[in-house]
């Protein structure tokens, strides 16, 4: 037997393997991306999450919660703040909803549940 060459069959396996190879990372390029996109929209949504609280925090006091959303109680939904506009970035848009209810073993104490939802693009 002569080796003094590499044959058509071994090129052909190799280019095989090689695309194989190539396949699998594509992959995992494709499943990273979108998980930091992901990962991007969690950040942006905690990000607004603190913009939605801010205001509340501001106004803790039982005499000012009639012009906010701590005046409503018992799991009321609250929409009638300003501030609870939908707000769009980079093309995702983010949708705010509160929940207000009294804190446990309290009638004076208010406990404000925000949910922000949103849909990811494929």
């Amino acid at each position: 037997m002569n080796a003094k060459g590499v044959s058509l069959l071994e090129n052909l396996i190799a280019v095989i393997i090689l695309v194989l190879i190539l396949f699998g990372l594509v992959g995992i390029f494709v499943a990273g991306r979108k998980h930091i996109g992901h990962s991007r929209s969690l950040v942006a949504a905690s990000e607004l999450g603190r913009y939605y609280l801010d205001p509340l925090q501001m106004q803790v006091r039982s005499d000012q919660w009639a012009g906010n959303c701590l005046g409503t109680r018992n799991g009321t939904l609250c929409q009638s703040d300003p501030l609870l506009l939908p707000q769009n970035i980079n093309g995702i848009l983010y949708t705010p909803v509160y929940v207000v209810s009294d804190a446990p073993g309290s009638t004076t104490t208010r406990k404000v549940k925000l949910t922000v939802t949103w849909t990811e693009p494929n």
